[in-house]
């Protein structure tokens, strides 16, 4: 905890209060955002790369008629793991334990279908540029950071804004969710998370 507060202590006006209070809201809005298959409202804060990677996914349960329903979430705990500072970005990894329900239906293929109460560990990587000017919360964000003109439901493949160009999830404006890793996943792949996660949001 003592490197972790020292390496935080090196983002400037960082307020480890704000993350998690922003964190937590990014958690309940990327749920409401995976159950209803729409990343329209979660678009400005999340990279490029879970954009794909859930939009896939819901290509793939339209195939299968197949919806995901979850309520009564509670998070539980919010706690940074580890923090990353290099040359060009600095980066949280932030572990966050959840409960709720969790129910898949399929109408198409009902042996699919599973549910029930959950409780899970996932890390949560966001990441902000060094020499980030901006002061936006993108979490909440409904216009854009640069110019000012509205941006809701207008964030498509490429999350820049339609008036004035600027891509608003470079990590120049506020923390961007750049990863989202299972628990018994993240262990292993620590080591080889930093480069995937600079790949992704360049």
């Amino acid at each position: 905890e003592e490197a972790i507060d020292q390496l935080v202590s090196e983002i400037p006006n960082f307020s480890q209060t704000e993350f998690y209070q922003k964190a937590t809201t990014a958690f309940f809005k990327i749920q409401d955002a995976w159950q209803k298959q729409n990343l329209s409202a979660v678009r400005q804060f999340i990279s490029d790369g879970i954009y794909q990677r859930f939009e896939a996914q819901f290509i793939m349960m339209r195939a299968l008629e197949q919806s995901n329903a979850v309520g009564d979430i509670d998070v539980e705990d919010l706690r940074i793991v580890a923090v990353e500072n290099d040359s060009h970005f600095h980066i949280i990894h932030l572990s966050i334990t959840a409960s709720m329900t969790d129910d898949f239906v399929s109408k198409k293929y009902s042996e699919l279908n599973s549910g029930g109460y959950e409780t899970f560990t996932e890390y949560w990587t966001f990441v902000k540029k060094i020499n980030a000017t901006g002061t936006s919360n993108l979490v909440d964000a409904t216009n854009c950071p640069n110019c000012g003109d509205s941006i809701e439901n207008k964030l498509g493949e490429i999350s820049k804004c339609p008036s004035c160009g600027t891509q608003i999830n470079n990590g120049e404006y506020d923390w961007i969710l750049s990863e989202i890793t299972q628990a018994e996943e993240f262990a292993s792949n620590f080591n080889q998370l930093k480069n995937i996660i600079l790949k992704v949001v360049i």
